[in-house]
């Protein structure tokens, strides 16, 4: 797996991030069926801990045309590091990933992560507060 990262952009063979003009982190999928592992989330992590200009961070997950589906080890390395002052916002246009976040997320209760089918309904949810 090739990662690149510059000042403000990060970029593997499974996702690009990078930070728009609010601070959102805005993480893209690509259209890869790659598995998104724990390796890929510990690096986007890192990323966004070195790059956040608060205590705090949102993030807006765009899977929209991706077939990388999360492992069991990234959904465990998630609720391990989710914290409650972070927002995340999920754009899932596929029902196998959809499911999968809604059973997860309904199991242990994130109340500052919700799922979206649009870009600018997470966007909207995410800039309150």
């Amino acid at each position: 797996m090739s990662k690149s990262t510059n000042t403000n952009r990060y970029e593997s063979d499974i996702s690009t991030i990078h930070i728009n003009e609010e601070g959102i982190f805005i993480v893209r999928l690509k259209n890869t069926n790659l598995p998104y592992d724990v390796k890929e989330i510990s690096a986007q992590l890192v990323f966004i801990l070195q790059h956040r200009t608060d205590d705090f961070h949102k993030v807006i997950l765009d899977t929209r045309g991706s077939l990388a589906l999360p492992t069991d080890e990234t959904i465990d390395h998630f609720q391990k590091h989710n914290k409650l002052e972070n927002k995340y916002a999920l754009v899932i246009d596929n029902l196998p990933m959809e499911l999968m976040l809604r059973f997860t997320l309904h199991k242990n209760s994130f109340s500052n992560t919700k799922i979206f089918r649009s870009f600018d309904s997470a966007k909207d949810w995410i800039m309150k507060d």
